[in-house]
Formats: C-alpha cells, structure tokens, sequence
C-alpha cells in the first residue's frame, strides 16, 4: 500500500471513529437553548424541502417559503435544512406533524433530536480527518495524530461537537477553506474549490465572513513580497488569481442558492442579517468572579479562558510550531532575489502562481495568523458576545496544527540520532501522554464539560474557586429526568421552552409533564450561573426548603440542581 494510499485510509477510519464516538456519546447530552430554536427551524425548513420534492409546494411561490425560513432567519439555513432532512430520513417512523402541531413525535428508531444533531457531528468527524490529512502534509503521520485527536478530546469541542448548532461546523469549514486557498497556489481544482467552500462556511454561520478580509490579504501579502523578491512591480491584475476569483464570485452565488429566505427582498434582508449580529444580545458570563453582562469585557477574557480549557502543552507545542514555520517564511521572504522569475503576469500565474512565480506562499504566517485572529477578534472591547469558548472555536484547528509541526520538528531534532523507526515510536509515545489529560478530562466530565478546567487552574474546582463560568444554556439535566411517568409542573429556569417541547417530542420527559411559571410548578431547575443567585433564593423562598432533591456535579463541583416543593406543614 502506497503512503498516499495509506495516509488516506487513516483519515477515513479516523472519521468513522470519530462519528461512531459521538453518535454512541450523545444521547446524554441534554438540549441548549438555540438548538431548541434551531430544532423547531429545521422541522420546518425540512418539511419546506420535501414539499418542493414531492410538488406539493412551488419552489418559485415566494409565500409558503417565506412562512418556512422566517423561523430563525437571522441565521443562514444550511445546517438546518441538512438537519431537517436527515430527520425526514432517519427519525422513522413517527408521526409526521406540521411545526404548529401537538408535542407528540411518535416512536422513532433514532430519536429526533438526534437526527438533528448527526450533520453537525458528521462535519465535525470530517475535520478529524482533514486535520490527519493536513498534519501529514506539514510534519508526520504521527504527528498528525496529535491535531487530529486533539480536536475532538478538547472537552469544549467534544461537548459543542454534539450539538445541532454551527460553532464546529464552521469551525471545519473555515480549516477547509485554508486548506484549499494554501493549496490553490498550486492547484487549479483547489483554487476553484475555494469559493465553494466558502460560500459553505459563509451559509453556516457568519463568523466564517472574516475569512474574507484574512484571505484577500493573504493574496496582497504575497503579490507585495513577489514585489519585493524580483524588484519589479507586478500589475495590478496579478491580485486576480483564480482562488480570489473564485471566493469574489462563487462565494455570493453559493450563499445565495443555500439560503431561500434571501431569494426575495435580497439586498434589504441581508442588511437586516448583518445589523443583527452586529448588535447582538448580550450574554452574563462570570469571569474570575465578575458578572458580566454588557461590553466591554476585559481583553484577557479569550486568552486566559483558552489557557484555562486548552492543555498547557498542546500551547506549548503551537507556539513552537509557529515560530519554527514563520521562521522559514521569513528566511524565504529575505532571500536572495530571483531574476529569473520576471514579475509579468501570464495565464499560468492565474491558475497556479507558486508554481510559476517567485511567490513566497507564507503558509506559516497564514496559519499564524488564522489561529490568533479569532482571540485578537474577540477581546475587541466592542464585540458583544460573551457565550465562551465556542466563539473562538474556530482558531482550534490552526492551534493543533500547529502543535503538530512543534511536536515533529523537537522529536526530529532531539532524537536526530535515533532511527526513524525509533523516533516513531518515541512520537507516538509523546502523542499518548500529551492527549491523555484532555482524553481524561473529557470522559470524567462528559456531558457537562462546560464546567471542565484543565489542571493549571487545577481542574473544576479550581475554575469554581476562580469564579469561572460553568454552565451553558440549560443543558446540563441528564439523570435528572429518569422517572417518565413523573409528570409535575416544572419550572424550566434556563431551559428554553422549545427544548422542552424537543424533550417530550423526544420520550426523555413525559408528554403530561408541563411548563409553568415558579409558583405554579411542583419543580424547578436551577443551573448554577453567578447571575442566577437570585434565582435560587427565590426557590428556597417559594419552595419552603434550602436543600435540592438531586444535583448534578462535575468533580464535585454543583452544575444543576433539581428542587422539588416541600409539602405544605400541618397544624399539630
């Protein structure tokens, strides 16, 4: 079996794994607030798809798809399409009820909310393997194993990568189209694949919009050091290659075609999609002991929590890798200059400029730069989302990779005198201790790795005792729950009204099993949030009691409690 071949079949079995693991792990996790929203959306975009499918519905009758993509139309709709579908597929058989009917879902073999979340953790076990497939390219297959089961041992992305939302969807995405536009200087079906693929990022979620400016300045980055390098001017239309071409028109077109709700009224609604992200909601979170809960939060925040979720070696190993691979941009960039590579434009430039120019590629400054952009992004005073690491999610990939080429380039030079053999062996063995502390984290916490810190903040007590968040969106239930026929009033807290309905649509609560407000309910969820301690007195205060009936815990430290209402006390 060639490398090639070899290196192939590894990426491939490393998705499998990968997409086996959290379809096996999932039913645990419970239901955040936007998947609630995102569920009900999908119900509909789904049921929208079908009926263009089947004729019962007009692609081109703009009233029947604009009731469809209404629901959530601050987001674009290609997850939940794809999640509507495969439940259409694979949530059989049930009862097929329109978005407005009743909570009863009928049986399901796979139970619905886990055919909503299956394209989410799909694309996540694809950027396993794009990350084995990467790693080799840039160090070793050994090393490559470390950015590839980094990804997913990372608690917070193994917890997000469960979830039918889009923050490691994008997160691949955006890694894939790096790799494509780094590929694309010597590719022409890469430079072409580029605005594809971006134009699918852009259609998951918005933040994949800033690969935009990163990669145009990337092209005028290089066009300025081809400058340099022949001390002739290129003309201005060397900018035009093929990938910008194809980010500039193919991007738009993709977007566009994946996103119905934009076919009317384009232009107005689009504007209305970047007014709202860009004056979002602001969330509390609680950071070393304060509450926040309108900007500016401190520059730190993204630093700080990263070294708090992200093991200090993998860091280490990423910093190192990128001062050995900008490094040897820097030594390209200053090298000698080559007269025999004229800065005149010709047609082979535009579809493949490395190959045939003296274009320095800057791949290492490129990955740099990609893995800090989303953190410099974040610790903007202005920016106004708060709801933690997932929002710098996207950088993991680039810091892994990263980490890999460190892991490869110290194993190389301090073992020089080793055989290859042996050095493997010595790199598999480093690649084993270094992922064991996130491996381990993220079983002992699973599924509540939220409230998981690594040890140099000394686990999650050690991020309690620092007044670091712990809880996400009401998820945190599983166990809570597991007496179906119980069917009192609940008081939901932070469950988002819509995840409940998924949860008794689902069979995990009974369908008798009601919402209502704290002094109706019989029990009430407290998810513990430092904002939310006024919350919990005014349970005890209603419920006549301090002491919960169960509580969730990770390393003891409480995520969830469950309170039930004290009977009234009779006279004596």
């Amino acid at each position: 079996m060639s490398a090639s071949v070899r290196t192939l079949v590894t990426a491939l079995l490393l998705t499998a794994i990968s997409f086996v693991t959290l379809l096996d792990t999932e039913p645990s996790v419970g239901i955040v607030r936007d998947e609630g929203i995102y569920m009900a959306a999908s119900r509909r975009y789904g049921a929208w798809v079908e009926g263009v499918r089947t004729g019962d519905v007009a692609i081109g009758d703009r009233a029947p798809r604009d009731r469809a993509f209404r629901v959530n139309a601050e987001h674009p709709a290609l997850m939940k399409i794809v999640a509507g579908l495969t439940a259409e597929a694979l949530a059989t058989p049930r009862e097929k009820t329109p978005p407005a009917a009743d909570d009863a879902g009928g049986s399901t073999h796979l139970r619905e909310s886990t055919t909503y979340r299956m394209p989410a953790m799909a694309i996540a076990s694809l950027g396993v393997g794009l990350l084995y497939l990467l790693g080799v390219q840039l160090a070793s297959p050994i090393a490559a194993l470390l950015a590839a089961c980094g990804f997913l041992l990372l608690p917070r992305v193994f917890f997000h990568a469960h979830l039918h939302c889009f923050d490691v969807p994008v997160s691949v995405w955006i890694l894939a189209v790096a790799a494509c536009w780094f590929r694309a200087g010597t590719s022409r079906l890469a430079g072409l694949s580029t605005g594809l693929v971006l134009g699918l990022a852009v259609s998951t979620k918005h933040n994949a919009l800033f690969m935009l400016p990163l990669v145009l300045g990337h092209e005028g980055l290089t066009w300025s050091l081809r400058w340099y390098r022949t001390k002739q001017r290129p003309p201005w239309r060397a900018i035009l290659t093929l990938r910008v071409c194809s980010v500039l028109l193919l991007t738009p077109l993709v977007v566009l075609a994946t996103w119905p709700w934009l076919w009317a009224d384009t232009s107005a609604r689009m504007l209305e999609y970047l007014q709202f992200h860009r004056e979002h909601a602001y969330y509390n979170m609680e950071f070393l002991g304060t509450n926040y809960n309108e900007p500016p939060m401190p520059i730190s925040y993204p630093f700080v929590m990263t070294l708090a979720t992200v093991p200090w070696t993998l860091l280490a190993l990423a910093v190192t890798g990128a001062w050995s691979l900008v490094r040897e941009d820097v030594t390209d960039v200053f090298a000698a200059t080559s007269a025999a590579s004229p800065a005149r434009r010709s047609w082979d430039d535009f579809w493949t400029p490395h190959l045939h120019a003296a274009t320095p590629s800057c791949r290492g400054l490129g990955l740099v730069a990609l893995a800090l952009f989303p953190l410099l992004l974040i610790s903007l005073p202005s920016v106004p989302i708060f709801g933690g690491t997932k929002h710098w999610m996207t950088a993991y990939p680039f810091v892994l990779l990263l980490a890999s080429v460190g892991l490869h380039r110290l194993t190389r030079g301090a073992f020089h005198n080793l055989s290859a053999r042996r050095r493997a062996v010595v790199a598999a063995a480093c690649v084993v201790c270094i992922l064991s502390p996130a491996a381990l984290s993220t079983a002992s916490s699973h599924p509540f790795e939220t409230a998981q810190y690594n040890g140099i903040v000394g686990g999650a007590q050690g991020g309690a005792r620092l007044g670091l968040n712990r809880s996400f969106w009401g998820h945190a239930i599983e166990g809570l729950f597991d007496d179906r026929s119980d069917a009192n009033p609940l008081y939901l807290h932070d469950v988002h009204p819509l995840a409940a309905r998924q949860y008794r649509r689902d069979g995990r609560w009974p369908t008798a099993r009601s919402n209502a407000p704290l002094h109706k309910s019989k029990d009430a969820l407290l998810f513990y949030e430092k904002h939310m301690t006024a919350d919990e007195v005014r349970i005890w205060n209603d419920y006549g009691t301090t002491r919960p009936a169960a509580v969730l815990t990770v390393e003891d430290v409480p995520v969830t409690s469950l309170y039930q209402r004290s009977p009234p006390r009779t006279a004596p």
